[in-house]
């Protein structure tokens, strides 16, 4: 059918302004991972009130120092050295949302980057969410009721802000370094700086609070299991050396590259027994493809049945 060439100029720039439109919308245009102004009000203002909370918190903890049982005594310090890396972490995520520009040329980069940087948060979110839930539990213990609720309204904090964080329901990309083998990396060093907070700068755990991880089977087993503990948490009680501990790990993933995962586990696959075979940042982003969809922590039994 011929057209009066009016309409059919107008019919070809209609459909084409239509497309660039589409095209605009489907460059990753998608805001899942962002998060609006009014939320990101919300998120500083809880962050706000945890430092303060967080102070009163190390002051009341100063002014006991003498009387607080060794493992608080050292969990305590070490929740200062946590929360000063966790609010970097968290004022980077934050700068991400306020610097994002929708109409962005690297628009999906960007999403990207802030999908990285919201995982990185969360977890560390939830790393300090159950520092202070167990320290909650400690106090418990010990009777000592004003701190325990201290603990436990920080806890509370740290979840909401969890669950304010856009995308965490969703996997996310192991980091991987093109210039970096678990062999020429410092897994000590690494060991000290991400997990000995928890664990202790030996390995040797938190008593009643965090497990060993040295001559512990969940490092020493094939190394599948404690390559997917890094990358993904696990929750729920474990059994280790004959003692039971309840807890949640978080993940690693957004935080560690691949190399520096399998650096970590070859310093305490080593220490706990010299044969053990050793894991390549290969292995870990093997394992990492096979399980890619995963975006929550491992029970105990899954990680000894899959």
């Amino acid at each position: 059918m011929n057209l009066p060439i009016t309409k059919r100029s107008t019919l070809y720039t209609l459909p084409f302004f239509m497309i660039m439109v589409l095209l605009l919308s489907s460059c990753g245009s998608d805001t899942t991972n962002q998060m609006s102004k009014d939320e990101q009000k919300q998120l500083t203002d809880i962050f706000e009130t945890i430092s303060a909370q967080h102070q009163q918190l190390m002051d009341k903890y100063a002014a006991h120092n003498d009387t607080l049982p060794p493992n608080i005594r050292h969990l305590s310090l070490q929740t200062q050295k946590m929360h000063r890396r966790m609010g970097t972490n968290h004022q980077r995520m934050m700068a991400t949302h306020q610097q994002r520009k929708i109409h962005d040329q690297k628009m999906q980069m960007g999403h990207m980057r802030m999908h990285m940087e919201n995982h990185r948060a969360g977890e560390w979110y939830q790393q300090m969410r159950d520092m202070y839930s167990q320290m909650q539990k400690l106090h418990q213990q010990y009777g000592q009721e004003e701190l325990a609720l201290m603990n436990k309204k920080m806890a509370d904090h740290f979840k909401r802000m969890q669950d304010m964080v856009p995308g965490l329901n969703q996997p996310t990309d192991i980091p991987f370094s093109a210039q970096s083998k678990p062999s020429k990396l410092n897994g000590n060093r690494f060991y000290v700086r991400d997990c000995a907070s928890c664990h202790g700068e030996n390995g040797q755990g938190i008593e009643k609070v965090y497990p060993p991880v040295i001559n512990s089977k969940w490092i020493t087993a094939e190394k599948s299991i404690p390559i997917r503990i890094v990358l993904h948490g696990v929750r729920g009680e474990v059994e280790v050396q004959g003692k039971h501990y309840d807890g949640v790990m978080p993940s690693f993933k957004a935080r560690l590259s691949g190399a520096e995962i399998a650096a970590i586990l070859n310093f305490l696959r080593k220490k706990s027994d010299d044969n053990l075979s050793k894991i390549t940042q290969q292995d870990v982003l093997t394992i990492d493809k096979k399980y890619s969809n995963r975006s929550h922590p491992w029970s105990p039994d899954e990680l000894m049945t899959k």
